[in-house]
């Protein structure tokens, strides 16, 4: 199973928001909003914030899946004796043994690629973000230097050049996110309703998660790839 990294990872990030006041995953450089509560009737506040981390449905999608995981890894046709001795060895090995179950390839490679482009945005926007904090800096102290020596209306208008790109270099950042954020969220989507197929299908699929989860396993070096 050659996304088994993606799909425990996905269940880890569900599972944590059940019963929890965490704030969102951090989606790139927008500022961090509130994760809704255990409640999918919570998940329509996200109608509500600009720009905000998820799709109403995608929340909606992501509580139903980690309450149905809880609910399939509970399942007694999913228990074995010993699970709770299973090394992270054990259950990595059990779990490459169930072929077809978990996310498939294509998948896979569409929440890996958004993943890239989103890090890539990330990574860039922090860079001219750190830039205009330097450049801000050196305006206020190039003003204050001056301000014995200028007219009023010269610093009312460095102020209101500084406040122009400020507000231009946030719209960009914004714009720039909001096709990552569609792509994440169809990832989401995608991810949750095949994560969901198959543990209704196989419980035993969501007990080993779970184990995966509680002993905080790390895949297995050519499983993470």
């Amino acid at each position: 199973m050659a996304n088994i990294h993606i799909l425990m990872a996905l269940l880890l990030v569900s599972v944590s928001i059940i019963g929890t006041q965490a704030q969102a995953a951090g989606r790139f450089v927008q500022p961090p909003v509130p994760a809704p509560d255990a409640s999918a009737g919570d998940c329509e506040q996200l109608a509500r914030v600009p720009n905000a981390p998820m799709s109403v449905e995608a929340c909606k999608a992501m509580m139903g899946m980690a309450m149905g995981f809880e609910a399939a890894a509970a399942d007694p046709s999913a228990q074995r004796p010993a699970d709770d001795a299973m090394s992270c060895f054990q259950i990595f090995a059990e779990l490459k043994t169930m072929a077809g179950v978990g996310i498939s390839d294509a998948t896979a490679t569409q929440s890996a690629a958004v993943v890239k482009d989103g890090t890539a945005l990330a990574t860039r926007q922090a860079g001219e973000l750190t830039a205009f904090i330097a450049e801000s800096y050196a305006l206020g102290a190039g003003a204050g230097l001056l301000s014995a020596y200028t007219p009023n209306f010269v610093g009312a208008a460095i102020a209101a050049a500084w406040q122009a790109k400020l507000t231009a270099l946030a719209a960009k950042a914004q714009a720039e996110q909001a096709p990552i954020n569609a792509r994440m969220d169809q990832a989401m989507l995608a991810n949750t309703l095949e994560m969901s197929r198959a543990m209704q299908a196989n419980p035993r699929f969501a007990r080993l998660a779970q184990l995966g989860i509680k002993k905080n396993c790390e895949p297995p070096a050519a499983d993470a790839k």
